[in-house]
């Protein structure tokens, strides 16, 4: 069986709601991802910052992707061992500590440039 026979296999096979749902959004969440939307409030009007901002937004929602993926797993696989569980926990930890250290990246530039707007022209 080459690979386009085994993908064909594959695609045929019946999958579970949670799965089918986690890749339905992986597949809407990966179209969005080369163009993720920056919330308003984190643009900065700078072209070079916003397309930085565009880039860790980028990072968020392929983070979280991963979550709903790993989740998803959780849920269809029923034979878990103990390490296997404790192996999940600590990529979830992982991953929801990414999450929140990419949020607070995101507000980085917008300090930037507010800070350098509060500088007066003559202060340089």
């Amino acid at each position: 069986m080459d690979r386009d026979e085994y993908i064909r296999w594959r695609n045929a096979q019946p999958r579970s709601p949670a799965v089918r749902g986690v890749q339905e959004e992986r597949e809407r969440s990966s179209e969005h991802l080369a163009q993720a939307a920056v919330p308003m409030k984190q643009l900065t009007q700078d072209s070079k910052w916003d397309y930085f901002l565009s880039l860790v937004q980028a990072k968020i929602v392929e983070t979280k992707v991963s979550v709903q993926l790993e989740d998803a797993d959780l849920l269809v696989n029923t034979d878990w061992s103990h390490a296997d569980l404790a192996q999940h926990k600590a990529r979830m930890l992982a991953w929801a500590s990414r999450i929140e250290a990419l949020e607070e990246v995101m507000q980085i530039p917008s300090q930037i440039v507010g800070a350098a707007e509060a500088v007066p022209d003559d202060a340089a």
